[in-house]
C-alpha cells in the first residue's frame, strides 16, 4: 500500500491539543515533528496562536482521520504521532503519588470519589491511541477534584490536584475533538537555546548550521531566545502540566535556573533530556531540590569511548560517565523516584552496540533501586537535502535485517539483567520486534507503569502508618 492511500484513524494524534512547539523565532508548531506553523508569538499572543483559525482547521483535520501535511503522515507511518499515555502516564502517576503523600502529611484518607476515579481515569489515559471513546472517566475526575476542593491539604497537595485536572481537562478536548483547546499546550516545548555543544552527526541542526551558527531570526542568527521571547514562550504558565527544551541541551541556556524555579513553583514538570557535559554535581543537586524533574535522558548513542565521541563530537565519554554516575548517586541518597534513560539514536554505524548500551545501563544501576532503562529511537525526516541524505545511509529500525539481530539481543539482555527496553515513542523494544510491531502498543500495558501507579498510594500511606501507628487506615 502507498503511503498516500493510508487513511488514519479519526483523532490519531493528540499533539494539536496538547503539545505545543515555540521555535527560536517565535513561530508555533503543533509539535516538534510538524512543519505546519500555527502563528507567531511575535505577532499575536501564544493563546490567540494556539486557537486561531489555523490551528482550528489542523484540528479538525486530525479529528476527521486526515492527514493535515506530509509530515503528519510520516510521522504516523514511523509511529511516533502523540497518545495520551505519552504524554500524561508519568504526569497523573507522579501527581497521584504527591496527592497521597500529602494526605499521609495531613493525617488523613485519600477522598474516597478520588480512590474510585483515579483508576478508570488512569488506565483509559495509558490505553488511548486516538480520539473518540467515553468522555465519563475524564468527567469523574474532574467531578471528584471539585468535590474535595475544601480538603484541608498541604500546599504540594492542592498543587497534585491542580495537575490532574488540567490533564483531565487537556484529555477531554481531544477526545472530544473540540477545535478549540482549553488549554494552551499544557505540555510545553520550547527552542530556548538554538546552539548545541554536542555536535550529534544525526542533527538536523548540524546540517543546517544552527546548532552551530544559531537559528535563523528575522535575517540574523541567534543563538538563543531574547527574553520577551522566552516569556511569550512560557505564556499561560497556569495552564502547564509539563515541560521540555527541544533542538538544544536545556543547561546551555543562560537562566536555565530561573526557568526550574518557575516550573517548580506550579508544579510543573520538566523533561530534561541532556548530553550530560553540563550536568555537574553542582547542577543535579539543583535540579533534584527543586522536586521539578519528571524524567532524565542520558544521550549516549553508544556505549563505548570511540562510538560516543565519534558520533557525539563535543561529548567526552569520562565526562559524561563521571556527570551520569554523580547524578544516580545523589538520586539514590534522595526520596525521589525518578525515571532515568540513556538513549541511542539508531544509526547503521551504531547498532551493533545496542546490548552494550543496556549492559551499560545495568552497571551504572550498580544494584540500587533505580527506575531505570535503555532506549532506542529512530531517526525522523526532516525537510534538508543534506540530512535526507544522510538519514537514507544510517537510517536503521526495527525491522531492518541490519538491526534486528543487535536489538533483539539488546531486548534478551535486557529481560535477563531486569533492565526495561523501550523503542522510540512506540512501546517496548521487544514489542518492536515481534511481527504485529508498534501498532500494538496502544492496547499492551506497561508492567512497570502499572507497578508504579498501583504503588504510589500503597507506599505514602505505609509511611502513614508508620508515622502514627495509632491510626488504623481503611483497607485499600
Amino acid at each position: 500500500m502507498e503511503a498516500s492511500e493510508i487513511r488514519p484513524p479519526r483523532g490519531f494524534c493528540a499533539a494539536p491539543w496538547i503539545e505545543a512547539v515555540i521555535r527560536i523565532d517565535g513561530s508555533v508548531l503543533p509539535c516538534c515533528r510538524a512543519g505546519s506553523v500555527f502563528g507567531n508569538v511575535g505577532n499575536s499572543s501564544l493563546a490567540e496562536v494556539w486557537n486561531g483559525a489555523i490551528a482550528r482547521e489542523f484540528r479538525a483535520r486530525i479529528g476527521a482521520g486526515e492527514f493535515p501535511s506530509v509530515e503528519c503522515e510520516r510521522c504516523y507511518l514511523d509511529g511516533t504521532q502523540t497518545t495520551l499515555r505519552k504524554d500524561f502516564d508519568r504526569v497523573v502517576a507522579r501527581s497521584w503519588s504527591r496527592y497521597a503523600e500529602a494526605c499521609a502529611l495531613a493525617r488523613r484518607h485519600p477522598d474516597h470519589r478520588l480512590r474510585k476515579a483515579i483508576g478508570p481515569f488512569h488506565a483509559v489515559v495509558r490505553r488511548t491511541g486516538d480520539s473518540g471513546g467515553s468522555a465519563a472517566p475524564y468527567r469523574r475526575l474532574i467531578f471528584a477534584i471539585h468535590a474535595c476542593r475544601n480538603d484541608p491539604l498541604p500546599p504540594a497537595g492542592r498543587t497534585a490536584l491542580r495537575q490532574l485536572r488540567k490533564v483531565a481537562r487537556a484529555c477531554l478536548d481531544f477526545i472530544e475533538n473540540r477545535p478549540r483547546a482549553r488549554l494552551v499546550g499544557t505540555m510545553r516545548q520550547a527552542n530556548l537555546v538554538a546552539v548545541c555543544n554536542a555536535r550529534c552527526i544525526y542533527c538536523v541542526g548540524l546540517h543546517t548550521e544552527e546548532i552551530v551558527h544559531g537559528a535563523h531570526c528575522g535575517g540574523d542568527r541567534h543563538k538563543h531566545m531574547t527574553s520577551g521571547q522566552a516569556e511569550a514562550a512560557l505564556a499561560r504558565p497556569d495552564d502547564l502540566t509539563g515541560f521540555f527544551m527541544n533542538g538544544s541541551e536545556f543547561l546551555l541556556h543562560p537562566e536555565w535556573r530561573r526557568v526550574v524555579e518557575r516550573l517548580a513553583a506550579r508544579g510543573v514538570l520538566l523533561s530534561l533530556s541532556t548530553n550530560g557535559m553540563l550536568l555537574t554535581p553542582a547542577a543535579a543537586e539543583f535540579l533534584l531540590a527543586s522536586d521539578v524533574l519528571g524524567d532524565v535522558n542520558f544521550s549516549f548513542d553508544g556505549a563505548t569511548r570511540d562510538t560516543v565521541e565519534r558520533i557525539r563530537a563535543g561529548v567526552r565519554y569520562g565526562t559524561l560517565i563521571a556527570h551520569v554516575s554523580a547524578f544516580l548517586r545523589i538520586l539514590a541518597a534522595s526520596s525521589a523516584r525518578i525515571p532515568v534513560s540513556l538513549s541511542m539514536v539508531l544509526l547503521a554505524d551504531n547498532v551493533a552496540e545496542a546490548p552494550a548500551l543496556v549492559r551499560l545501563v545495568h552497571e551504572l544501576r550498580d544494584g540500587r533501586d533505580l527506575p531505570m532503562q535503555a532506549t532506542f529511537f529512530v531517526l525522523t525526516d526532516a525537510a534538508n537535502a543534506s540530512y535526507r541524505a544522510f538519514r537514507a545511509l544510517q537510517r536503521v529500525d526495527a525491522s531492518d535485517p541490519r538491526a534486528r539481530p543487535s536489538l533483539i539481543e539488546a531486548a534478551e539482555l535486557g529481560d535477563a539483567l531486569g533492565v526495561p527496553t523501550h523503542y522510540s515513542y512506540t512501546g517496548t523494544l521487544r514489542q518492536a520486534l515481534e511481527p504485529r510491531g508498534p501498532a500494538a502498543k496502544a492496547e499492551t500495558a506497561d508492567a512497570s507503569g502499572r507497578w508504579r501507579f498501583r504503588t504510589a498510594l500503597q507506599r505514602a500511606m505505609g509511611a502513614f502508618d508508620r508515622r502514627h501507628p495509632g491510626i488504623r487506615r481503611r483497607a485499600m
